[in-house]
């Protein structure tokens, strides 16, 4: 891949490699299930579909219709869906303060932080400085447990998560450094 991405797809620094390749976020649309329940996927710069089959979280169960986010190759779920988990997907957007993300109960959505941080568990202190994509997710029943990423605006950051439990939050985790 070379040059500008296309409006379907944007580039984020790949924080695993020191070079100058670079991870993708693009969307597609499930447009049909092989036998074993897998998606196979259309993105909007094709004519005809790949039968090429994608990783997936274990949490998304696909639906013929849904449009997808794709992060580096790996399906993280539908951001909108056409079966009966419409809302349950990433249909939710904005801009929200640091202290907007320390909510449990907070729609499943991508967002934006205002560039105040991302706050630690007790939303005492900024853990995480700067601007951030942040992709929630939360248990069906929006119970207060749920999941966090937080992705870096800039180029050279890392990607962070932390989960809910209830109603307290985990502290962030770096989940590119190696173990």
């Amino acid at each position: 891949m070379s040059g500008l991405p296309t409006p379907d797809e944007y580039w984020l620094p790949d924080p695993l490699d020191t070079g100058s390749r670079s991870m993708t976020v693009e969307y597609a649309t499930v447009i049909q299930l092989t036998a074993q329940g897998e998606p196979i996927l259309q993105f909007p710069r094709e004519t005809i579909p790949s039968p090429k089959t994608y990783r997936r979280l274990k949490s998304y169960s696909p639906a013929i219709g849904d449009r997808v986010q794709l992060i580096g190759g790996t399906i993280m779920g539908a951001f909108w869906s056409s079966g009966p988990v419409k809302r349950s997907g990433f249909a939710n957007a904005g801009r929200l303060t640091a202290a907007a993300f320390q909510s449990t109960t907070l729609a499943a959505g991508l967002y934006t932080n205002t560039g105040d941080g991302l706050l630690n568990p007790a939303g005492s202190a900024v853990a995480l400085t700067g601007w951030w994509h942040v992709i929630v997710m939360n248990h069906l029943d929006n119970n207060g447990y749920g999941a966090q990423i937080a992705i870096p605006l800039s180029p050279g950051g890392t990607i962070h998560w932390r989960h809910a439990s209830g109603t307290s939050w985990s502290a962030w985790v770096d989940i590119t450094a190696s173990a």
